[in-house]
This record gives C-alpha cells, structure tokens and sequence, in this order.
C-alpha cells in the first residue's frame, strides 16, 4: 500500500512540474486529472500518463451531452473526446447541440450558419448546408423541412433528401388532399405527395379545394382561365377562356 501510495504521489509531483496547473483527480474522469498549460487543457491519468494532450481551450465533463464523451473546444470550433481519450468528433462545429433534441441519438451541428446533424458514433449524418432544419414528424412523419436560401424541401430521418429544397413555400399534408401537400414555386401551385412526388406540377396561379365544385375535383387558374384537375393529379377541363360558361352550367346542376 504504502508503495502504491509513494507511486502515486510520484506521478502527481512529475506532473505538478510539467504542467501550471493539476486539477483533482476523479473531478472529470475516474483517475484522471485534467492538466493546464498555458491556456490550454488535457488530461493525465494516475499513472502520469498523458492520455489527453493539453490542446483544447476548454473541456466540459463527461457524460453532459453523450454517455462517455467530453465536448472540447480549439478556437471557438467543438468537438467530443471519449473516455479513452480519442477525438470522436473534430472540433469543427460552431456549435454542436443536445442528442435526442431532433432525432433519436443524432445531435444539431452547426458550421457558418450552416446546420446539419452527427449521430452518437460522431458519423455527420445530414451535411451542414442548410439555412434552417425544422423538427421531424412537424409536417410527415419521419419528415423534417430544410431550408436553402429561402427554398424548402424535406430530409428523412435516415438523413436522405426527399424532397428536394426547391419550393418558396409547402404547405401540410392533408389539408387539400389526403396525402398531398401544396407547393408554390414563383406564385405558381401544385402538389407533391407523402413519398415526395410531384403529382400536380406548380404551373397553376391559384388552386381551390376537392370537392368544392365537383367531387374529386378541384378548380385550377391559369391567367385568369380556369380549369379542373382531379385527385389523381390529371386535368380534366384544361383551364382555357371559355370555360366560364361550362362551370356555371355545372355550379347550377350541384345546386
């Protein structure tokens, strides 16, 4: 006992000597202390061992945002080490959120404004190139909406693009047709469906409801001429000047 002891004092004075600072052992990890030069932190373990090399300009406690993983950070950039010591995730982020807050064991990341996702392995699962990430299941299940420069689109939760950002505005599913959910493109309508096709391209100016006038139909205007599509996405009256007539003749037979 009494040479573990002489060992271990050993080791925290070599260490008291090579670094200005020696915090507590056991503070942040279990037999290990972490260890300041300059401004800069690391780790030793009871042994005198440098298992972390004092390279970050902060070093949080472990367990705070991943089970066994420490946030770390080198010129306002984070990252996360493990308890063995290995940098799990480079410190390249502007920010780095909480796991679970968004997805199931996937974490926010951000990069110039940009935002994406890492998983708890530390795989960057969405790339940070979106303006805006919104919360999965808020829109389609499994779905979140992502923006790019004003443009909107969906993401899995597998992390794929589904829809690509492309639309000024989307609206939710099933408020026109089951399962559809109206896009606009340049003040033009149409529909994409819950697998992220387009059923309906955004060529109309307005688009009203099914049913409205005809069942399973809905009134389409294109230039002040109006038309019908159904709810399979076909036009069946193709929206031409002429057709005012036709749909007060059928507006009346509804009566």
């Amino acid at each position: 006992m009494l040479l573990i002891t002489t060992v271990f004092l050993s080791a925290v004075v070599f260490a008291q000597s090579k670094y200005d600072k020696v915090f507590p052992f056991g503070e942040y990890q279990t037999e290990w202390a972490k260890v300041q030069v300059g401004n800069l932190y690391g780790f030793i373990d009871d042994d005198g061992n440098e298992v972390v090399k004092p390279v970050y300009d902060s070093i949080g406690y472990f367990g705070e945002y991943q089970t066994e993983w420490a946030m770390v950070r080198i010129n306002n950039h984070f990252g996360f080490i493990d308890d063995d010591g290995n940098e799990e995730v480079k410190p390249i982020y502007d920010s780095i959120g909480y796991f679970g807050e968004y997805q199931t064991e996937w974490a926010m990341v951000r990069i110039n404004n940009h935002f994406g996702f890492i998983d708890d392995d530390g795989n960057e699962e969405v790339k940070p190139i979106y303006d805006s990430i919104g919360y999965f299941g808020e829109y389609q299940t499994e779905w979140a909406m992502v923006r790019i420069n004003n443009h909107f689109g969906f993401i899995d939760d597998d992390g794929n693009e589904v829809v690509k950002p492309v639309y000024d505005s989307i609206g939710y599913f099933g408020e026109y047709q089951t399962e559809w959910a109206m896009v606009r493109i340049n003040n033009h309508f149409g529909f994409i469906d819950d697998d992220g096709n387009e059923e309906v391209k955004p060529i109309y100016d307005s688009i009203g409801y099914f049913g409205e006038y005809q069942t399973e139909w809905a009134m389409v205007r294109i230039n002040n001429y109006i038309g019908f599509i159904n709810d399979d996405g076909n036009e069946e009256l193709k929206p031409k000047n002429d057709n005012s007539e036709s749909i007060e003749t059928e507006t009346e037979d509804t009566q």
